[in-house]
């Protein structure tokens, strides 16, 4: 009966392991890869480093984004943290 027991322990372990540490960080990858392929010319984008900019266009693992008027960025698609709205910006104009 001890050996059941200890199997038992070992199965809910596991089951707990997966419920709370690989599903959702297997649910965050499936955002980010979700947000990486609906990027088009025109998003505005923030980048893990808290810069903002224009997509300018889009390739298979670069995006080019505008940051200011005139100056480009060729960045990573990974370096993209989100998509930004206009509530997530100030307006310093």
């Amino acid at each position: 009966m001890q050996q059941y027991s200890t199997l038992i322990f070992i199965a809910l372990i596991g089951l707990a392991f997966y419920f709370l540490i690989l599903r959702p960080q297997r649910k965050r990858q499936q955002a980010v890869q979700r947000t990486m392929n609906a990027l088009s010319q025109g998003d505005r984008v923030m980048l893990a480093s808290g810069l903002f900019g224009t997509v300018v266009s889009v390739g298979s693992k670069q995006v080019v984004l505008e940051i200011s008027p005139g100056s480009e960025l060729t960045v990573l698609k990974q370096a993209i943290s989100r998509i930004v709205t206009a509530e997530d910006e100030d307006n310093l104009e």
